[in-house]
């Protein structure tokens, strides 16, 4: 996990008109000083006593475990993430199909690996640049599933109505957008780290948004030369931010 401090300046520009003439007038907010400025680090390893204190992470690491002994291994959204009835049943659909589940192994060995559903929806006609095709007349659901090994999303169009499988691809280096339970468990492990702590303390005086905040482009960073799934939480202050990068 990494950090970056950073502080967002304002520049206003007013144009006022008088007797047709036009004058831009320029008012620069006077320099801020930016104590954190190249302060990115890397945190230290959360020793294992203190990540059996998140009960997020214990609760998604049984679950992660549990999926890699399933049939396919894919770990599910669970039913309270998929209020959509149908959205379920695409769920449970297409892990059924060969063409779908192929994805969920190593090409070479046939060893698990790890997967997730990451999102359940309704298909769009921006999912096929504006010709659904055959997704046009039924039930048509949208499944994206990323593959933790090979950072990429697996992408499947299922009939719900019909039980049938419409359409599957393969994305590599693609990163889908994060369900809620990932995001909370991002945001507790960020909580948790010492380094944020400290810094959430040294400012305790200044007033955070209430408003939860999560960075996903995360360019040059570390994580993104990895090619793991990352997430920054974002914590706002009045007038500059910390963010936490957290590699999941």
């Amino acid at each position: 996990m990494a950090f970056r401090y950073g502080v967002m300046g304002l520049l206003l520009a007013l144009f006022l008109g008088a007797c047709g003439d036009q004058k831009a007038t320029v008012i620069t907010p006077s320099t801020m000083n930016d104590k954190h400025m190249d302060s990115a680090s890397l945190a230290e390893l959360l020793p294992q006593e203190s990540r059996q204190d998140i009960p997020e992470l214990l609760i998604y690491r049984q679950r992660v475990a549990a999926a890699l002994k399933a049939d396919p291994p894919v770990l599910l959204l669970s039913d309270s993430e998929l209020a959509d009835p149908k959205a379920r049943q695409a769920q449970q659909l297409v892990i059924k199909f060969p063409q779908f589940k192929q994805h969920t192994l190593h090409p070479q060995s046939g060893e698990a690996l790890r997967n997730e559903i990451m999102s359940v929806r309704p298909a769009l006609a921006g999912d096929f640049n504006g010709k659904m095709g055959p997704c046009k007349e039924v039930a048509c659901y949208r499944v994206e599933m990323y593959s933790h090994f090979f950072n990429a999303s697996t992408i499947a169009f299922v009939d719900v109505r019909g039980g049938k499988l419409l359409g599957v691809g393969r994305q590599s280096y693609s990163q889908p957008d994060l369900p809620d339970h990932l995001i909370k468990l991002a945001q507790s492990i960020a909580d948790a780290a010492p380094e944020v702590s400290a810094i959430l303390s040294e400012d305790s005086e200044r007033k955070l948004s209430s408003k939860a905040e999560f960075k996903t482009a995360l360019r040059d960073s570390r994580c993104e030369r990895s090619h793991h799934l990352c997430v920054a939480p974002t914590y706002v202050f009045e007038e500059d931010a910390l963010w936490a990068i957290v590699d999941l």
